[in-house]
């Protein structure tokens, strides 16, 4: 009977042209235009996918700069590279300052990675500034998973930014709201700048004998509730005004 083989080589070259087109799926998850401007994924042999690493590398995160290449004291092929990360220096800022261990602790374990079939392609890394230091020792192994570890701690810096911007935005509307209520009518208004805003509003209106409940998850603008208090506490104060004067 007939057998069809495949040689080493055949096998490294589609494992490592399996590499390459995952790189350039995470490319293209993280926002990257590889339709119009597309990376050759075609490689010759294995390895040879650390081009496509390169590219993608620069294409998710700018100009990455390759800082050494050498030898270690076991001979091993060592790569070092900075990565830009501008997003760190305002998620660092947003943080205290038990956080930033906690995240830099997170972010060097997410960098410490080995590769699952070539255990001697290794990578680990450190945060510096807004960069990331990063440093792969060897060059045979499959390059995806670790440009995935990389991109998702950019995924974690930026999420956490929104977040925290939320949160900032939030208390301020909340504080707005309440002020408008005590300039027009001295009252203060119970409230905690952590409490949503839409729960914040149905209180306030609530106090001012409208019935309106909103939770968390309701779709309603902070410019319509900006438009809605000021009616509601011009009609209070003309009520009040025409009490006054019937006295």
């Amino acid at each position: 009977m007939h057998k069809s083989y495949l040689w080493a080589e055949q096998i490294g070259q589609m494992q490592a042209k399996y590499d390459a087109m995952n790189l350039i799926k995470i490319a293209f998850d993280a926002g990257c235009d590889v339709v119009t401007e597309p990376i050759n994924y075609y490689v010759h042999d294995f390895g040879s996918q650390y081009t496509v690493f390169w590219e993608c590398l620069e294409r998710i995160f700018g100009e990455v700069a390759h800082t050494f290449e050498g030898m270690n004291q076991y001979g091993s092929s060592v790569n070092t590279y900075q990565i830009p990360m501008p997003e760190l220096r305002e998620f660092f800022r947003i943080v205290d300052h038990a956080e930033q261990g906690k995240y830099v602790s997170k972010f060097m374990t997410m960098m410490a990675h080995s590769d699952d079939y070539f255990c001697e392609f290794e990578m680990e890394g450190m945060v510096a500034g807004n960069c990331l230091h990063v440093t792969l020792t060897n060059e045979m192994g499959l390059y995806a998973p670790m440009l995935k570890q990389l991109v998702a701690i950019r995924t974690i810096v930026r999420e956490e930014i929104r977040k925290r911007k939320r949160v900032i935005i939030n208390g301020l509307r909340n504080l707005v709201l309440s002020k408008m209520v005590y300039d027009r009518l001295g009252i203060v208004v119970d409230i905690s700048l952590d409490e949503h805003v839409n729960v914040v509003f149905s209180r306030i209106l609530e106090l001012l004998e409208f019935n309106l409940v909103l939770g968390p998850d309701d779709a309603f603008s902070y410019e319509t509730m900006i438009e809605m208090l000021n009616t509601f506490l011009d009609q209070r104060v003309i009520q009040t005004n025409r009490g006054d004067v019937a006295a």
